[in-house]
C-alpha cells in the first residue's frame, strides 16, 4: 500500500481514522507525543493557569480555602523578583546536608530523613493502589526519571546531541551559585550524565509504560531487600509504613536485578538538589 493511501477500515481501524492526521501532525519541541490527551492536557493547562491567576486576585493574605490557598502558592511561583534575589540561599542547608554525608553508613542512617524531606535518591519508593486489589496498597519500586523525557530519545543521536547539553549548560549555571568548588561541580555534571544513561539503559519508555503487564513484577520483599544489599532500605521506610510488606512492586523488573552498590558511593546533588550516586560505578549495572 502505498505511503498516502488510507487503508481499508477493516485493516487497519486506527489508520483508517488518524492516517492523514498523522501524516501532517507536529509534535510540540517541549513535548514528546501529540494527540487528543496532548491537546487536552494543554487545555487543561491554560485555563488552570488562567483559574489560579484570577484566584490570586482574589485570595485573602492568609487563605483558608485550598484552592485560594493553591492560588497563593501559584504566585509565590511567579514571583521572579524574590527568586532571582534569593538564588539558592532556601536550598543550601539541602546540599549542606548531603555534603555532610561522607559515605554509605552515614546516608544509611540519613535515609529516614532524606526519603520523609523528598530528597532525590537513586531509587524512587511510593505507595500506590494495588493493581489485583483496589481494598489494598502496594508498596512500588523504581528508578528516578531521566534527564530526557523519553529514553527511546537516548537511541536518536539527532535528540540526543541536541537536548543533553541543554541540561547540561542548566547544570553547570546552577552549580556555579552553590558554594562547590569548580572541579567538584564539573565532576558532577559528568558523573550525573553517567548515572542518567545508566537509569536510560533500564528505564521503561512511554510506550511500554502504557501497558499494564510491564508494569506488573511484584518480589517478595525479603527477596528485593537482598538486591538491595547495602541500603538500608527496610529502616528508610520503617517510620512511614504501618507494617512490614509482604510483597514490593518494581515499575521496571531490570532495575531491580541489576542493582548495585560500590563500597563508597559518591553523594552529588542533581537538579533537584538531593542526594544522588553520580558515581558511574553505582546502579545499575549495564
Amino acid at each position: 500500500m502505498a505511503q498516502n493511501e488510507t487503508p481499508r477500515v477493516q485493516d487497519d481501524l486506527y489508520g483508517y481514522v488518524n492516517g492523514a492526521w498523522q501524516q501532517t501532525a507536529a509534535i510540540d519541541p517541549d513535548r514528546v507525543s501529540a494527540g487528543v490527551s496532548t491537546d487536552l492536557d494543554k487545555k487543561v493547562e491554560k485555563e488552570l493557569l488562567a483559574d489560579l491567576k484570577a484566584a490570586l486576585a482574589k485570595a485573602p493574605a492568609k487563605p483558608k480555602d485550598n484552592f485560594d490557598k493553591a492560588a497563593v502558592l501559584f504566585g509565590k511561583a511567579l514571583d521572579f523578583d524574590q527568586r532571582d534575589r534569593e538564588g539558592l540561599g532556601p536550598i543550601l542547608p539541602r546540599l549542606a546536608k548531603i555534603q555532610g554525608l561522607p559515605g554509605l553508613a552515614a546516608f544509611n542512617a540519613a535515609l529516614p530523613e532524606l526519603i520523609q524531606d523528598g530528597y532525590a535518591l537513586p531509587f524512587y519508593v511510593f505507595v500506590e493502589t494495588d493493581m489485583h486489589d483496589a481494598t489494598k496498597y502496594q508498596v512500588m519500586f523504581t528508578s528516578p526519571d531521566t534527564i530526557l523525557p523519553d529514553v527511546t530519545m537516548y537511541d536518536d543521536p539527532t535528540q540526543k546531541q541536541a537536548l543533553l547539553p541543554v541540561w547540561e549548560k542548566m547544570a553547570r549555571l546552577l552549580l556555579a551559585q552553590s558554594p562547590l568548588n569548580p572541579a567538584d561541580q564539573e565532576a558532577y555534571v559528568k558523573d550525573a550524565l553517567a548515572f542518567d544513561a545508566r537509569i536510560a539503559a533500564h528505564h521503561l519508555s512511554h510506550e511500554d509504560a502504557a501497558v499494564d503487564d510491564n508494569l506488573d513484577n511484584p518480589a517478595a520483599w525479603d527477596t528485593t531487600l537482598g538486591k538491595l544489599a547495602g541500603v538500608a532500605v527496610a529502616a528508610g521506610l520503617k517510620p512511614l509504613l504501618p507494617s512490614t510488606p509482604r510483597t514490593v512492586k518494581s515499575l521496571t523488573q531490570s532495575i531491580i536485578s541489576t542493582f548495585r552498590i560500590p563500597s563508597m558511593p559518591i553523594l552529588s546533588p542533581n537538579g533537584s538538589i538531593g542526594p544522588m550516586w553520580m558515581n558511574s560505578s553505582a546502579m545499575p549495572a549495564t
